[in-house]
């Protein structure tokens, strides 16, 4: 049984992801850290309340010790907080993509998470086309190259995993969610788009994404540090055989 936490559980990626480990029965505890309540439109399973807490967080910079105590015991995360790039500088979204996760990694080692008998596994979703290296034009791509490279070093201990996700594109699977986590051309691209790209190498279903984030925080990719959107869908797809 695994205890995870997670991020951005409002956002598309997030929200699959806590979908898929309430409906997962090995997962016993889900731990939401979020900045406001899972809204109203959220429809959820009925286990939802027993099988799951919310945190609220102020400053996703800053953890306190009330929180750090509550996110011991846990077993993986997966990190699917973030933004778009419109209208935010680089600093920004620096700050959002790269300190924030490097905050909650600092957090997690704090309260002790991981042994070397059985490792702590945070899953970040990244995209498909991030770099490392920071020399793309595109501030998404340098951001979170820079967040898979910093996370890597941060998580190079004994007692914790890094799993870093490259989904292509991927969209909400129900038009209630596409018309609270979308704007009106989000919503277009993702009704004439989005179906064709997640039948395609550059697509994944939103149901595909969450399910395989949450069995990487449950460490079932032990040998797997980076998939792209081809790789965790196959990988998922074999779990499932």
């Amino acid at each position: 049984m695994s205890r995870l936490v997670i991020t951005g559980a409002t956002g598309t990626a997030g929200f699959a992801v806590y979908l898929a480990a309430l409906a997962d029965p090995s997962v016993s505890y889900i731990t939401l850290l979020l900045r406001r309540e899972v809204p109203s439109w959220a429809n959820l399973p009925s286990n939802a309340n027993e099988k799951s807490r919310t945190i609220l967080i102020e400053d996703f910079a800053q953890y306190t010790e009330d929180v750090i105590s509550q996110i011991a015991d846990h077993d993986g995360c997966v990190w699917a907080l973030g933004k778009s790039v419109q209208g935010l500088s680089e600093e920004e979204y620096m700050k959002i993509h790269v300190d924030f996760p490097l905050a909650a990694v600092e957090a997690l080692k704090k309260a002790g998470v991981g042994s070397t008998e059985k490792p702590f596994y945070f899953v970040y979703v990244s995209g498909e086309g991030s770099d490392p290296s920071q020399k793309s034009m595109f501030m998404w791509a340098r951001g979170k190259g820079r967040a898979e490279t910093e996370l890597a070093k941060a998580l190079d201990t004994p007692t914790t995993r890094l799993l870093v996700a490259r989904p292509g594109y991927f969209f909400p699977a129900h038009a209630g969610q596409r018309q609270n986590q979308k704007s009106g051309m989000g919503r277009f691209i993702d009704a004439t788009l989005g179906p064709l790209f997640t039948n395609t190498s550059k697509g994944v279903s939103a149901e595909t994404l969450g399910g395989f984030l949450v069995e990487g925080a449950k460490g079932s990719f032990p040998n797997v540090t980076l998939a792209n959107n081809a790789q965790l869908k196959q990988l998922y797809k074999n779990l499932q055989k």
